[in-house]
C-alpha cells in the first residue's frame, strides 16, 4: 500500500505596497494569491475586490476594514 500524499500550499512571506494606507505591509500568501494581486492590479484592488467569503476571518478582512474606513475618510 502507498503512502497517502499530502497536499501544502505554498506560502511565502512578502512585502507588498499599499497605495491607500501609504506603506509597505508584510504579509503571508500563497503564490496563487500572488499571481492573483498582480492581475488585479496591486494589493488594494486585489483586497476590495475579493468576496469576504474567498478572504476569510483573518488578516485580509481586517486590512480590507481599514482600506473602507481609509477611502471613507479620503472622500
Amino acid at each position: 500500500r502507498a503512502t497517502r500524499r499530502v497536499w501544502k500550499p505554498n506560502v511565502q512571506w512578502v512585502k507588498l505596497w499599499s497605495d491607500v494606507l501609504e506603506c509597505r505591509l508584510r504579509l503571508k500568501v500563497t503564490t496563487t494569491a500572488l499571481r492573483a494581486i498582480d492581475v488585479k492590479g496591486g494589493l488594494d484592488n486585489y483586497i476590495l475586490e475579493t468576496k469576504p467569503a474567498k478572504l476569510g476571518k483573518g488578516k485580509a478582512m481586517e486590512l480590507r476594514e481599514l482600506l473602507m474606513s481609509k477611502l471613507r475618510e479620503r472622500e
